[in-house]
């Protein structure tokens, strides 16, 4: 069967997956295989800005944190990148179901711990070295200080999902726990950003 591609990027290719295809894993390093959930699979200009950061860094053996998984579509292509584990955290009881599918689907359910619920279900002394988070502009105004917090020296945190002119907020924040801007991508509607915490 035909899949439809969702994303292709410079180390990534995302092909939207169907039901008869759990068994299918993907057999190339960069490519992904997304099952439909109530968050898409992957179209939308907040993921994609994601995926674009993502493929900008060296991720090799990096223990990540995916807040808002969704379908997780970031986690799986973390690990793609590199990621030796990820983290995926979402409040969604179907979210964290399509996760697991996805993480069954592409081979890398050892590598992804799903956690039902918010960064307060998130041990306040886990630290990793990347931090994954799409979501609406206040919900990042509300967790960027904390998530800052978990965040390793040298570490990298990739925001999605605010509106132009919610960014300065978010960025003010993050520079005064020392997270400081790498990149920036603008959308039609959406901004996305890439922070590297400075030791």
């Amino acid at each position: 069967m035909n899949r439809r591609s969702v994303f292709e990027g410079k180390r990534l290719k995302i092909l939207e997956a169907h039901d008869d295809n759990l068994k299918d894993n993907p057999k190339n390093r960069g490519e992904i295989h997304i099952l439909r959930g109530a968050f898409g699979s992957g179209e939308h200009e907040t993921t994609v800005m994601c995926l674009k950061l993502l493929e900008e860094y060296n991720l090799q053996g990096l223990n990540a944190l995916d807040l808002g998984t969704g379908t997780g579509i970031l986690a799986v292509a973390a690990l793609r990148l590199g990621c030796a584990k990820v983290m995926a955290v979402d409040p969604s009881p179907e979210a964290i179901e399509t996760c697991k599918r996805n993480a069954r689907l592409n081979g890398v359910e050892d590598k992804i711990t799903t956690i039902l619920g918010t960064l307060d279900q998130v041990e306040n002394s886990s630290r990793f070295d990347l931090i994954m988070a799409n979501l609406y502009g206040h919900l990042l105004e509300e967790v960027v200080a904390p998530l800052c917090s978990m965040l390793n020296p040298r570490g990298i945190m990739v925001l999605s999902g605010m509106l132009y002119g919610e960014d300065f907020s978010i960025r003010r924040e993050a520079e005064r726990c020392g997270v400081l801007v790498d990149k920036r991508l603008g959308g039609e509607e959406y901004l996305g950003l890439s922070l590297t915490k400075r030791m």
